[in-house]
């Protein structure tokens, strides 16, 4: 296996890991969640998630101040990311007035739909990007 499948390689189950971390992290802090888990599970969930989602953004950056740039950095990488970032942006338009709608017809908290409208906005286009590049086609 080449530097650069290993690289994506990497860089795809990274992202995976980072993307779920992020999503667990930012669930335990809404309010419904939190109640249904106890005080501990809740803390020890959202910590273990924080820790990992840190974790996985070092290991994604490390390679930028390590390697060359050119062997992570090709068209099909620089077209994943333009694709998956245009997801992003049409999730975060479809969830925020899907939270409008939901704030204006129950007593749903601004705050949890606030943090929903963040997870789908940061997570979906993060997951994305990791599923296009490991259906992208090796050199095998």
């Amino acid at each position: 296996m080449s530097t650069v499948d290993q690289i994506s390689r990497g860089r795809v189950g990274f992202l995976l890991l980072n993307g779920i971390a992020f999503a667990v992290w930012q669930m335990t802090e809404i309010g419904q969640v939190k109640e249904m888990l106890t005080g501990s599970v809740a803390s020890v969930l959202g910590t273990g998630a924080v820790a990992l989602w840190i974790f996985t953004m070092a290991a994604l950056f490390a390679p930028a101040f390590t390697r060359n740039r050119v062997t992570y950095e090709d068209e099909l990488t620089r077209q994943n990311r333009r694709t998956a970032f245009s997801w992003g942006y049409w999730v975060a338009i479809a969830v925020t007035v899907l939270a409008l709608f939901v704030a204006s017809n129950t007593a749903a908290s601004a705050e949890d739909l606030l943090r929903l409208v963040l997870i789908a906005s940061v997570t979906v286009p993060i997951i994305r990007f990791a599923v296009m590049e490991r259906s992208a086609p090796d050199g095998e």
